[in-house]
């Protein structure tokens, strides 16, 4: 580590005792406003999603039971309303009180199998729930987004418990509540989120706190990857499609300048991604995806270099998976399995496949 990283890491350590000791008094960031300002940010046109309509699955019949599919496991049961910290695989009950920061995630015994309770925290399900809310208006959808979110935020006050560990996935669940908002505004529901029965201004202060969470504790220094990337995605689409101010707009432009650098750093010119796993490539280019459409959307300037780097890391997908029998490419160093937006919990969707044909309808 450099001499500037031990700063960090000191400072960090610091930063976390206290804060850990201030939520003990009852503590929280001091929160901005949330308004109700409509954005352009990612807002799509019905035509967007009814295009997704003869594929469309969503999980609100399941979930009104009690029940989800997590990765390769069908039908676990999360409870209904959902328990947010019963790992749903073995049935590990997570302690919700433990402070978030300092909570021993690889410790199976405590957690049980981390990446599904957080798959699970991720909330991309309500993406597909307001998309199909959108398609067929039934209002049987928005009681379950609404049911999901309420018991969500009563169940994780801001700092504690396994949802509050990590800042990527605080971004992963603050793109998934961006775009459902969006969506549900694209529906006619002008208030999006804060239509829902869920007490919008609880939700408008989580709103704020995942933002405040992702800017405080980014992946900095020899942790920065594909974590700090999406870390950063997340702060530039919550602070895009949400408004708290001057702090939402600075926060904005501080991601969207961070993530131009962050392409130079992490991909190499000819559009390989310098962790050189595979998996990870494509993650990083939906993540580039999401923060063009957010800065084009918004109304902010896509320099053209990051949009050859976007560009240049497809192309070397689709050398690495090209058209014909093969579903994916080779399989490449680390994987994850994840995916930093989902619009239908179709299993039909090749994820590689669904990347290159994003990007060749932004190339034209």
């Amino acid at each position: 580590m450099s001499a500037a990283e031990v700063v960090h890491r000191v400072a960090t350590l610091l930063r976390t005792r206290a804060e850990k000791y201030a939520l003990t008094v009852g503590w929280e960031p001091r929160c901005c406003p949330v308004t109700e300002a409509a954005s352009p940010a990612l807002m799509p046109r019905e035509i967007d999603l009814q295009a997704l309509r003869p594929g469309l699955v969503s999980f609100s019949d399941s979930l009104s039971a009690g029940k989800i599919d997590l990765f390769e496991y069908a039908g676990l049961d999360v409870g209904s309303p959902v328990n947010w910290h019963r790992e749903p695989l073995t049935g590990t009950q997570i302690d919700e009180t433990a402070f978030g920061k300092t909570f021993d995630y690889r410790d199976s015994a405590k957690v049980g199998d981390v990446k599904v309770i957080w798959e699970l925290g991720r909330h991309q399900f309500l993406v597909p729930i307001a998309a199909q809310y959108l398609v067929d208006r039934d209002e049987k959808h928005l009681a379950v987004l609404s049911s999901l979110l309420r018991s969500w935020l009563s169940q994780n006050p801001f700092g504690k418990g396994i949802h509050w560990c990590s800042a990527l996935e605080a971004a992963l669940r603050g793109m998934s509540w961006a775009v459902t908002h969006q969506i549900l505004r694209a529906a006619g529901l002008e208030r999006g989120l804060f239509s829902l029965d869920v007490g919008s201004e609880a939700l408008k202060r989580s709103v704020f706190h995942h933002a405040w969470f992702i800017r405080g504790h980014l992946s900095l220094h020899s942790s920065a990857n594909n974590h700090l990337i999406g870390e950063l995605t997340g702060l530039m689409v919550i602070c895009s499609v949400f408004a708290f101010g001057r702090k939402s707009d600075r926060w904005r432009e501080f991601a969207w300048q961070q993530l131009q650098s962050e392409a130079n750093k992490q991909v190499w010119p000819d559009g390989v991604n310098k962790e050189q796993a595979l998996y990870y490539h494509g993650w990083v280019l939906e993540y580039f995806i999401i923060a063009y459409k957010t800065a084009a959307t918004s109304g902010l300037c896509v320099p053209d270099s990051f949009a050859r780097t976007l560009f240049r890391m497809a192309a070397f997908l689709f050398r690495m998976a090209p058209p014909g029998d093969m579903v994916n490419a080779p399989q490449i160093g680390d994987a994850d399995d994840g995916v930093a937006l989902r619009f239908t919990e179709s299993k039909s969707h090749s994820y590689y496949r669904d990347l290159l044909a994003t990007v060749a309808e932004m190339a034209g």
